[in-house]
């Protein structure tokens, strides 16, 4: 007696090799896989700005890349004697504004190359809702624990995803 049903499963025309680059954007489970494949010795680029978890932020991370310009001072703001980017995780941030503008530079530069190298790409989002910040109406990829009346929360569209 058999306690399963056996499923045929067809052979995928997409496959996944060693060869080439892999990018891969977006949220804690890309990042669980992009340290999987780099573990198995795929070429990849993980997250060049971080865990970023809406549409939004991934979308303008990938226009980023296309069109790398450096990001300046007027980019950053400082807390607790922190330098922070809203666009980027904390693993950018630094008590030196010139130490963190060259994280960020520097893994631009890097990833933007990749970028135009891969020939694949993996994406996964974390949600729909994303963070404005009120002073200047940007979507954030990184709040930074600052208060959270210094934004607006609010969820995208299906529409607003698609355009993005």
């Amino acid at each position: 007696m058999e306690y399963y049903t056996r499923i045929a499963i067809p052979r995928s025309s997409f496959t996944f090799t060693h060869e080439g680059v892999t990018m891969l954007l977006g949220s804690c489970f890309v990042e669980n896989m992009g340290k999987n494949l780099e573990k198995n010795k795929f070429s990849i680029d993980l997250n060049p700005f971080g865990i970023l978890y809406n549409p939004s932020s991934i979308a303008n991370a990938i226009r980023h890349l296309i069109q790398p310009s450096e990001f300046t001072s007027k980019d950053l703001f400082l807390k607790e004697g922190i330098y922070h980017s809203f666009l980027h995780h904390s693993r950018f941030s630094s008590s030196s504004e010139c130490e963190c503008l060259e994280r960020i530079n520097k893994q631009i530069n890097l990833s933007s190359q990749h970028l135009r190298t891969a020939n694949r790409m993996i994406i996964t989002l974390g949600t729909a809702w994303v963070y404005q910040f009120k002073e200047t109406g940007q979507v954030v990829s990184n709040c930074h624990k600052l208060p959270d009346r210094l934004f607006i929360r609010k969820i995208l569209s299906t529409q607003e995803i698609i355009d993005e």
